[in-house]
């Protein structure tokens, strides 16, 4: 489930989102 990974996107932001990604 990648409902975590949008979460994370709001609070940390894109910058973080490429780097799990």
């Amino acid at each position: 489930v990648k409902n975590w990974v949008k979460e994370l996107r709001k609070m940390l932001g894109n910058e973080i989102c490429l780097c799990i990604v």
